[in-house]
């Protein structure tokens, strides 16, 4: 399992010495001047003191020409690494020959025994995250979770071929005032898959290998409604309650609340058209109604003073 920069390394630690295998330098890693190797179509050639041979298979099964590495033991010290960066399936053999000098007289090798051998191993090299990459079909910026792509979007794999990615698309419904889930759109897509129809898309990607999963939502279209709902998950229903409340959905999705100052504004300029509304001759209406009590109080009072003047004595009731 590899991450985005990592680099896998295939190298080969030889503890022996070919020129004395088991301390017996009548064992001997010999040149194999017509070695061969038909699991990958390699005619007799010479492979020198062991040849390695690398083969990639991709994930359509196709498998790229092997690449040989001949004396490739000769230089223990050195074994060149071999990079397995790529997704995919590492067919790796080793092929040598061993040489038997075990019939030796006077110093030379008789009929010495010649043995070919070969080791060979699968290496699987996979994408150890769990992301897909949804970019804005018009600007190729890169959407993160809740975003809105108005132009649409397409999807960026970054080669990783063994996830596993479903789209799930959900549509408006006039009818119910909802979300419907769109029956004929919920499927596995591909790398560079393109989705410019309106709706809420739903990207769920999970890796085999380690068992993560990874869900992302995409808006697609200019509705503000299915843009907040999109962006925050609530309902529909929910969100216009929010709006007939004075909140207002903002141009990234998120849903705001009313702004105070605008509100307070609004209440001044309403009392004042209150005020404006009265009639302009109120304060003489309230003028007269104050006179008119002066002037009947001001007749109780002469009243009350004739009658102790021309009276009978009595004070006038």
């Amino acid at each position: 399992l590899k991450n985005a920069g990592d680099t896998v390394q295939l190298k080969f630690e030889l503890l022996q010495d070919i020129d004395a295998l088991n301390g017996n330098k009548d064992l001997v890693i010999s040149e194999d001047e017509n070695g061969y190797d038909k699991n990958y179509g390699v005619k007799k050639t010479n492979f020198g003191r062991g040849t390695l041979i690398v083969q990639h298979v991709d994930y359509q099964n196709k498998k790229s020409d092997p690449i040989i590495y001949v004396d490739y033991l000769k230089t223990p010290d050195h074994l060149e690494a071999i990079e397995l960066n790529e997704e995919g399936k590492y067919s790796i053999t080793l092929d040598y020959e061993l040489e038997n000098n075990k019939h030796v007289y006077f110093g030379q090798s008789i009929l010495p025994g010649y043995t070919n051998y070969r080791i060979s191993a699968d290496l699987f090299v996979t994408n150890g995250n769990c992301m897909v990459f949804p970019k804005d079909a018009k600007t190729d910026s890169e959407l993160s979770n809740e975003s809105v792509a108005e132009n649409g979007f397409y999807l960026d794999l970054a080669r990783s071929r063994n996830l596993k990615i479903y789209m799930k698309k959900e549509v408006y419904s006039k009818k119910d005032d909802r979300l419907v889930e769109d029956v004929r759109f919920n499927k596995p897509v591909r790398d560079g898959d393109v989705f410019t129809d309106e709706g809420i898309y739903t990207i769920s990607v999970s890796n085999p290998y380690t068992g993560q999963e990874t869900e992302k939502v995409i808006y697609v279209g200019t509705d503000s409604v299915l843009k907040a709902s999109a962006v925050t998950g609530k309902p529909i229903a929910e969100i216009r309650e929010l709006l007939a409340e004075g909140k207002t959905i903002l141009d990234d999705g998120t849903i705001s609340e009313a702004d105070s100052t605008l509100t307070s504004n609004k209440a001044e300029t309403a009392n004042v058209e209150a005020e404006d509304s009265q009639p302009q001759n109120a304060g003489f209406v309230t003028v007269g109604i104050v006179g008119i009590i002066l002037a009947a109080g001001a007749l109780i009072w002469k009243k009350k003073n004739h009658g102790m003047k021309h009276g009978n004595g009595e004070a006038a009731e």
